[in-house]
């Protein structure tokens, strides 16, 4: 009885997971640095300077 309940379990848990979450924005390809926001000046919140390479 056990092993048939968790084998339905099993079944049913991924799809309900996965119904719960929607897509907001995809980073990949082409597209994948748009609406990222570099800056080359002293960084405040971690005491560092960081550079970044301009293309």
């Amino acid at each position: 009885m056990f092993s048939a309940w968790a084998l339905c379990a099993s079944l049913l848990l991924p799809s309900a997971v996965i119904a719960q979450y929607n897509l907001v924005k995809e980073y990949a390809g082409e597209s994948f640095f748009d609406d990222w926001n570099f800056y080359n000046h002293f960084d405040n919140l971690t005491n560092g300077n960081v550079k970044y390479a301009a293309a």
